[in-house]
């Protein structure tokens, strides 16, 4: 591995110089190879972040904010990142661990006695570790295919989904819990989770430019518009998005590079944050398996050379060339990100993107993961690319969940319908 690096120095800001000269040789990246690779994947803006053994020794923007203007990404630019949310959810329920008021063994029912799925006997007995792991045996589909607009109709809606699996069956990816996770975190702490997370987590970090919500965000100058590539244009259009913000704790965080490599630090070395969150050893414990994941088509084309594909506490865990690597997705309208760690070897990777369910997060990530791991060189662009275009555009981490999903939305809405009518009928005869 050629061990040409630019490292953290200090500076008024106690940032990085924001530079175009900036060299990622060293790191498997290369300026070229990531401007060609955005325009091949169209993605109009990127930033990405590396941390090694505690410092930051690579980040940096590339392209703009929004597709046709001027306004270019850096590192400060603020991006939604989806799923990647989670682990922040787990870590604020991790602290209420560590303090004793409530256990990961703990039922969902004891803080929230109206919570309800579609099977009785699992409501009785889910766990906030479940959630965690997703065991619940419930998929709920993409997060932004949830039809709901409030955080109370999205729970209630999980009461009609019936489970694909049986409880603690094995691995059934689910966002909605999340959201009720959430509603844990508030009736325990008696914060509203975005104030806990922000002041137990985002604070001790130092993580100042991450919000969580959209609401909170919208009006700041230095944010990335969500896109997407529409077949018949030539670039990527700025897409009009669901506000997930009713599902934040699940989805919702707004952060940027220099703030998530702060938070790579921490789960990398809990030393890291400026006050006593979480030990390491409960930092680990997330980051080991817990539950076994039976690979589909889509995890096995994304992860070439993985014997073993688990799931941690809002983590994904694999084996690769030898090393545990731990990472999760973020997948919402218009943005996809990217943060994966190898513990072992002391390095973090975060990628953000303003593009729809786009892979080129990953390929990058991965191109370092390499370089790290002293791997051949590999075109993971071009890789990815090549299953694109052999799944014809339709390669998706979602598309069972979404079918599923989309089921029982098409059951409810006919149920609602049936009741409209019913309502309006005796209407009429009230009338008359």
């Amino acid at each position: 591995m050629n061990t040409e690096q630019k490292v953290d120095t200090p500076s008024a800001t106690g940032l990085l110089p924001q530079t175009d000269a900036i060299p990622t040789t060293g790191y498997g990246l290369d300026d070229a190879y990531i401007t060609t690779a955005m325009k091949a994947w169209d993605v109009p803006g990127l930033a990405i972040a590396i941390v090694k053994d505690g410092v930051t020794v690579f980040s940096k923007g590339y392209g703009v904010l929004t597709s046709g203007r001027k306004a270019k990404v850096n590192r400060d630019t603020i991006f939604t990142i989806g799923s990647c949310t989670k682990a922040f959810t787990t870590v604020a329920v991790g602290l209420l661990v560590a303090e004793g008021r409530c256990s990961w063994d703990d039922q969902v029912i004891k803080f929230l006695p109206d919570f309800a799925l579609h099977d009785p006997e699992v409501t009785r007995a889910l766990t906030l570790k479940d959630i965690v792991t997703h065991s619940s045996g419930v998929e709920d589909g993409a997060i932004t295919n949830i039809k709901a607009r409030t955080t109370k109709t999205a729970i209630k809606r999980l009461r009609d989904i019936k489970p694909i699996r049986a409880h603690r069956g094995g691995f059934s990816y689910n966002n909605t819990l999340f959201a009720v996770l959430g509603q844990v975190v508030e009736k325990v702490s008696g914060q509203s989770w975005e104030d806990f997370v922000t002041a137990r987590i985002l604070n001790p970090l130092g993580m100042n430019d991450t919000y969580a919500t959209i609401k909170a965000s919208a009006d700041l100058p230095n944010r990335a518009k969500p896109h997407k590539k529409l077949p018949e244009k030539k670039k990527a259009t700025v897409m009009d998005v669901k506000n997930l913000d009713f599902l934040a704790s699940s989805a919702g965080l707004q952060s940027n590079i220099t703030d998530l490599a702060a938070w790579l630090k921490f789960h990398l070395d809990a030393a890291q944050s400026a006050e006593p969150m979480l030990t390491q050893a409960a930092l680990d414990e997330m980051h080991s398996e817990q539950i076994e994941v039976v690979p589909n088509p889509f995890t096995l084309m994304m992860h070439p050379g993985s014997t073993r594909h688990g799931f941690g506490m809002a983590w994904f865990v694999r084996d690769y060339a030898g090393a545990r690597i731990v990472q999760h997705g973020g997948y919402v309208d218009g943005f996809t990100s990217f943060s994966v760690m190898g513990p072992a070897k002391g390095f973090g990777v975060v990628v953000l993107t303003n593009m729809h369910n786009s892979l080129l997060p990953f390929a990058l990530a991965y191109r370092v993961i390499d370089a790290y791991l002293d791997q051949p060189t590999v075109d993971w662009s071009g890789y990815f690319l090549q299953k694109r275009a052999d799944h014809r555009n339709k390669v998706s981490p979602h598309d069972e969940e979404n079918a599923q999903q989309d089921k029982v939305n098409r059951k409810l809405d006919k149920q609602r319908q049936l009741k409209k009518l019913t309502r309006k009928k005796v209407g009429k005869k009230s009338a008359k």
